[in-house]
């Protein structure tokens, strides 16, 4: 790359808004652009591009992230995904937290 070439981050949509990609390739279809901060978030899926805008969307019931509790859904300890009913192994309990 040139040193004074610049990059350029694209967030591409759908036509209902949702994300499909975000990128710094230039690739066929609707886009907006968008500054790093933006491009580095490990998820997209509460972004909407409304009226050629991004727009979070706070009560997406996809964003959600798991967090240790006291009552939830017990697990195999150190294992999250691998939920048990099972008294003769280590446990923790997990439930979700929207953020």
């Amino acid at each position: 790359m040139n040193k004074n070439s610049t990059v350029e981050y694209r967030l591409y949509y759908d036509e209902t808004g949702r994300v499909t990609c975000m990128t710094n390739e230039h690739l066929p279809g609707n886009y907006i652009r968008i500054n790093k901060e933006i491009y580095d978030r490990a998820s997209y899926r509460s972004l909407r591009v409304i009226n050629g805008k991004l727009t979070r969307i706070t009560k997406d019931t996809d964003d959600f992230m798991l967090e240790r509790r006291k009552n939830g859904y017990t697990s195999v300890k150190g294992h999250a995904s691998i939920l048990t009913n099972s008294t003769n192994l280590e446990t923790q309990t997990y439930g979700f937290k929207y953020h």
